[in-house]
């Protein structure tokens, strides 16, 4: 007979303050993980993170973090070295209903309420993967922190698609129409160079004025889940939000002077 809910509560219990469980001594994680991941997040208060020790040593040099947020549960196991335990951020990933690893913002939040849990518990855990400044990428402006509906929240995801993809047939139309225009071998760089422009400034302008679907197209770049209504523009490096349309307006400057000169005869 395969353990159950109540067994699974059973198994979490207080010694001294902290919470303990013996939960692996009694299941097998690989076919009851499911069962374990649905019953904790039942048990766990939304927004809550709880510390607690695994019981299958006697030096109490395992544990886990345990934290449930928007209906999903992080379960990471944790070891101590040195007298202290140790949580890398970077490995971080829901593991209940579905497997996600965390987005940026989500290891922010994670971290500020870590650092809360930690010094009113007086726990011997250093959290690994965030810089002292977490509380300030986690900033939002009156703009940003407004919630959008499911149709705009799509529009934003559509027109993030298009300036990450949706360039490459405009620039080409600009290719043939400059061809066209100037009827030359340089015709089409001028048309080129003349889209990477536009594109560049709408870019800059984006990272200037945080238009949400310039930041979702970065968060798409950098593989992650586009996130409309969770805008955290601290959280990108602006080396990217900044580096990338200069480099496009430098490219796109330097082709306009060489087919202008290609036109005028300058160069051959």
């Amino acid at each position: 007979m395969g353990i159950t809910k109540q067994d699974i509560r059973e198994s979490f219990y207080i010694v001294d303050g902290f919470y303990h469980t013996n939960i692996f001594e009694f299941s097998d994680y690989e076919t009851d993980g499911g069962l374990i991941h649905e019953t904790l997040l039942e048990m766990i208060a939304e927004d809550e993170v709880l510390f607690v020790f695994g019981d299958e040593t006697n030096d109490k040099s395992t544990a886990f973090i345990l934290y449930r947020k928007n209906n999903r549960l992080l379960m990471e196991y944790i070891f101590k070295e040195n007298d202290r335990f140790f949580l890398l951020l970077d490995g971080c990933a829901w593991v209940y209903p579905e497997y996600k690893i965390f987005q940026f913002h989500e290891k922010a939040e994670l971290s500020v309420k870590l650092e809360e849990y930690i010094q009113y518990n007086s726990l011997s855990l250093s959290i690994q993967g965030m810089n002292k400044d977490i509380r300030k990428s986690l900033n939002q402006s009156n703009k940003d922190s407004l919630l959008l509906d499911e149709k705009q929240v799509k529009r934003v995801k559509l027109l993030a698609y298009f300036w990450r993809y949706g360039f490459i047939p405009f620039i080409l139309l600009f290719m043939v129409g400059g061809a066209f225009l100037f009827n030359n071998e340089y015709g089409m760089l001028i048309g080129m160079s003349t889209f990477m422009l536009i594109m560049a400034i709408y870019l800059l302008m984006g990272a200037i004025f945080r238009f949400r679907h310039i930041y979702c197209m970065y968060q798409n770049a950098n593989h992650q889940e586009m996130t409309p209504n969770k805008i955290y523009w601290n959280s990108m490096k602006n080396s990217d939000i900044y580096g990338v349309p200069i480099i496009f307006i430098v490219i796109g400057i330097a082709g306009l002077t060489v087919g202008i000169l290609g036109i005028c005869g300058i160069i051959s």
